[in-house]
């Protein structure tokens, strides 16, 4: 069985003649229209079927992401389950060491830094973030209504949209 790209070239190369007949341009032989129209119908049950798998698929894909946010989200709610324990017994241990053949609890120490007023901290001690980018919804507009914008165009593109 032909792909679809094939049933295309096919249909192509097919001339009618008259109401009753079509010819095939490479090798000349005569087709009736029944034929020709066996290749079309050939082609569209092609097309749809591949529509119909791309549409199962995004479903699947659809299900596959409903579910990972199903399982992210209880993950989050398990892990802040966590932490409060966590916090609960650092807070009725505070430092003490407490080991049993399940388990065991040790405390090491840390230090952090912790900016009181950002503004009076020298600015050799300070990182300035920048994010620069193009608002291409204004450039777009201004192309679109006469501007020439150096460094940027508008594409015409084609977006297949499949129900």
């Amino acid at each position: 069985m032909a792909n679809i790209y094939e049933l295309k070239d096919q249909i192509k190369a097919c001339i009618q003649l008259d109401e009753e007949h079509v010819v095939d341009t490479e090798d000349g032989e005569i087709l009736n229209l029944q034929q020709f129209e066996a290749l079309q119908m050939e082609r569209d049950q092609k097309i749809e079927g591949m529509c119909c798998y791309i549409k199962n698929k995004i479903a699947e894909a659809d299900a596959i992401d409903a579910e990972a946010n199903t399982l992210s989200h209880r993950s989050g709610v398990i892990r802040k389950e966590v932490e409060r324990c966590k916090s609960y017994l650092a807070g009725a241990l505070y430092g003490e060491k407490f080991e049993t053949p399940r388990c065991k609890i040790t405390w090491r120490k840390s230090e952090i830094c912790n900016v009181l007023n950002i503004d009076a901290v020298p600015e050799e001690y300070k990182r300035t973030k920048v994010t620069v980018d193009a608002d291409k919804m204004a450039i777009k507009k201004a192309i679109k209504g006469g501007a020439e914008i150096p460094g940027a165009e508008v594409i015409q593109k084609l977006n297949m949209t499949l129900k």
